[in-house]
């Protein structure tokens, strides 16, 4: 938790605030917030990077920011502090640190940077590592039918229509084809993950920064292909991302949901074709 007293939102211009507004509007956000500590970490140090290779903050400065960072970072993975409900949002809550730790370098962390292009890189980020979990995962259980069905593909297996016995298979059949639509279902997670080439920093709030900002360096320090172009696109594709991820994944959950039902009315005593470990 943090260490640190409350801290009024930035928002904040003095007023008395209603704590059960606050908790209203607050909601669960820092729960989310804190899934994104470590994206919105990553993205702030390519940041400054960045920042100081076109001459905005000193090398000085960078090297602050960075070591402080780092530091913020270690702390959080050992649960010395998280986003709470006093913190804004997870970039206050990092840059709020950061501030107190290294004072006046950390507030120039935010130079030409706007939270509405510090968000989308911070959730590209998760999407992406998210991505090459899911894709991993599908492709093991993939690669696992591919095995059984090697292993024991010749064996004899009914075909069903509507639970009555239909033309004669076999398990290779039955096991192939859950195989192509993981397949498939990982294509789906390549194709939403197209949407995760390219970086937002440097779009500001939607029209760029009017400073000449390196955004193919920050972009490159990221794992991203290149700045998105133009810069107004990032806001007009905001949330679309999200949307390819989950219909990926809504599409493998009802692929793993028919596997899982074949296995299970295969393993009750009325079949018996599947013998589940114990």
């Amino acid at each position: 938790m943090s260490t640190t007293g409350f801290q009024r939102p930035v928002w904040d211009r003095g007023d008395a605030i209603d704590a059960q507004m606050l908790a209203f509007t607050v909601g669960d956000d820092p729960l989310w917030d804190r899934r994104l500590v470590e994206h919105d970490i990553r993205g702030s140090l390519a940041h400054s990077a960045g920042l100081a290779k076109v001459g905005l903050i000193t090398n000085a400065d960078r090297d602050s920011i960075h070591a402080g960072l780092v530091e913020l970072l270690e702390a959080f993975r050992r649960g010395e502090w998280t986003v709470g409900a006093d913190d804004e949002d997870v970039h206050s809550a990092v840059e709020r640190r950061l501030t107190d730790k290294i004072g006046e370098p950390g507030k120039r962390l935010h130079t030409a940077r706007s939270r509405n292009e510090q968000v989308a890189v911070d959730m590209r980020l998760w999407l992406r590592e998210a991505n090459a979990v899911a894709w991993s995962l599908t492709d093991e259980l993939r690669a696992s039918l591919v095995r059984a069905s090697e292993k024991h593909g010749a064996l004899p297996l009914p075909g069903y229509t509507h639970l009555r016995r239909a033309m004669p298979s076999t398990v290779g059949a039955w096991l192939g084809a859950h195989a192509r639509a993981f397949e498939n279902d990982l294509r789906e997670l390549e194709h939403a993950r197209e949407r995760l080439r390219e970086c937002p920093l440097g779009s500001g709030a939607g029209y760029g920064v009017p400073l000449a900002l390196d955004r193919a360096f920050v972009a490159h320090e990221l794992g991203f292909e290149a700045p998105e172009e133009p810069v107004t696109h990032v806001q007009h594709a905001r949330g679309r991302a999200e949307l390819a991820h989950l219909t990926a994944l809504e599409a493998l959950a009802l692929d793993i949901a028919k596997f899982a039902s074949d296995v299970w009315l295969y393993n009750t005593s009325e079949f018996g074709f599947v013998a589940l470990p114990t």
